[in-house]
């Protein structure tokens, strides 16, 4: 039965809300959910039309059950249903007003940090191996060579390593870290034995750091993220977003969760007074570029947001208010029943999800920006270098008080010859 006889439904639509609908370059309107009615209309007769924004430029507030914005186009008649993100998690108050389309998609908030600055480059000569394993490396070095020393000088029957005195013993020993072959090497089997399992400790621990040490040279290390809303609520930045009449300012501050009621009394709202979104959003950013805030929006225009701001940037794991996603039509409304119908049928036969995934992938196919591989640069560089100048400030430092130790010894040397030739 043809119901809607080719009717025209009037759509309450915001153009700036990827990727449910957006209007392209050329003045077409597009989107999840263009692509949902436009798929609905085609088999269930019917045309319809959109709006780029509200008057008010809101999406909904209600005042004594009076709404506003695109729910207030859908209340007072002039639209018969609206298609934006409205989402079953975060409001209820829409429900008692419009009737709702069965969900069509699932979805939350997300949040967006500035990327922390990298570590100082001459840091990265300690960051192929964490802590524990410098630790353990260390306590070996210091224990090891004493016991070789035990082990050299017990040696019976090679008489030679046990003449050798313990700082040759350490030195020889630590020349394992370097790479460096011994001129002297004990004739007894069993010291042997015991130089054979250190040299194959130095050789493994030289080459996992030597190959660890490349990567990290060339690849930033960053501090350790925030990745839980708890995290973020600890980190006391605050939260921004463009607000256009969304429920979500609302929705923190009554969740009952003491971390995002928190968030919620730290949330800065940039107000839209005019149709001109673009600004507020570069408004938006600049927040989030200058650390001192976390910015939030529906997860996926986050990410397109972001992948258009050329910033330094990252998304918190944790998503809020995740839930289902609807349609309102006006109460009552005699077109909701078969829409909802095709709306099942599709998401059954994993359109929706096709869709969604292909308008995401086109928004990723951005020009090329991967640059050639170069060599290595002092900024690269400045552990070993740095390293360099401190060893030879201590070996300057140990030649001069080498010098100073001689001169004091060969004055005291002096003045006992003298006083014995005196008496």
């Amino acid at each position: 039965m043809d119901e809607f006889q080719g009717k025209t439904l009037h759509l309450a639509t915001d153009v700036d809300d990827f990727p449910l609908v957006y209007e392209l370059e050329d003045g077409t309107v597009t989107g999840l959910n263009i692509k949902i009615i436009a798929e609905l209309a085609l088999r269930f007769n019917f045309s319809f039309t959109t709006t780029k924004k509200s008057p008010d430029f809101l999406w909904g507030n209600c005042d004594n059950d009076s709404w506003s914005g695109l729910l207030g186009l859908v209340q007072s008649g002039q639209k018969e249903l609206t298609i934006n993100y409205f989402s079953m998690a975060l409001d209820l108050k829409p429900h008692v007003h419009f009737d709702a389309s069965i969900p069509y998609f699932w979805e939350g908030f997300g949040f967006a940090l500035k990327m922390p600055p990298p570590q100082p480059p001459w840091k990265n000569l300690l960051s192929p191996f964490q802590i524990q394993v410098w630790m353990s490396v260390l306590l070996i070095v210091l224990v090891v060579p004493a016991f070789m020393c035990a082990l050299y000088w017990l040696s019976f029957g090679d008489i030679m390593a046990r003449r050798m005195r313990a700082s040759d013993i350490y030195i020889q020993h630590l020349m394992g870290f370097l790479q460096q072959s011994v001129s002297v090497t004990p004739s007894s089997p069993g010291l042997r034995m015991a130089n054979f399992t250190w040299w194959l400790f130095c050789l493994l621990v030289t080459l996992y750091y030597s190959s660890n040490l490349f990567a990290v040279l060339t690849v930033p290390v960053f501090p350790q993220r925030l990745s839980t809303v708890k995290d973020l609520e600890k980190s006391g930045l605050r939260l921004a977003m463009v607000y256009y009449g969304e429920f979500l300012s609302e929705a923190l501050l009554t969740s009952g969760n003491a971390d995002l009621e928190a968030l919620g009394r730290r949330m800065d709202l940039i107000e839209l007074p005019d149709a001109d979104s673009a600004r507020h959003y570069q408004q938006l950013l600049l927040y989030m570029k200058s650390g001192s805030h976390a910015i939030t929006e529906t997860f996926s225009f986050l990410q397109a947001l972001l992948r258009r701001s050329n910033s330094s940037h990252y998304l918190l794991k944790e998503q809020i208010f995740s839930g289902p996603l609807v349609f309102f039509f006006r109460k009552g409304s005699r077109w909701r029943k078969k829409i909802n119908s095709g709306i099942r049928r599709l998401t059954e036969a994993g359109v929706i999800q096709k869709w969604y995934k292909d308008l995401m992938e086109n928004r990723k196919n951005e020009p090329d920006k991967t640059t050639h591989p170069s060599g290595l640069t002092l900024y690269h560089l400045q552990g070993p270098f740095l390293l360099f100048v401190l060893e030879n400030a201590v070996a300057a430092a140990t030649l001069v008080a080498e010098i100073l130790s001689y001169k004091y010894s060969e004055r005291f040397r002096q003045r006992n010859e003298s006083n014995e030739s005196a008496n």
